[in-house]
């Protein structure tokens, strides 16, 4: 709940990660996810959930 942070790595539409992030930022926490792009991640920093740029793939 509130003052509760929550980091959530993978996500990704229609995966597991974007299901959990709405949930939890409802629920009054501060939730940080990742993305391997940005663009696509556009829906939840427009909801207020904070999104890291994070690539395993590329050096």
């Amino acid at each position: 709940g509130n003052g509760q942070t929550v980091q959530i790595t993978g996500h990704g539409e229609g995966r597991i990660g974007s299901a959990l992030a709405f949930p939890f930022h409802r629920h009054g926490c501060r939730v940080f996810t990742t993305a391997q792009n940005l663009e696509k991640a556009q829906h939840l920093t427009k909801a207020g959930i904070e999104v890291l740029e994070l690539d395993i793939w590329t050096q």
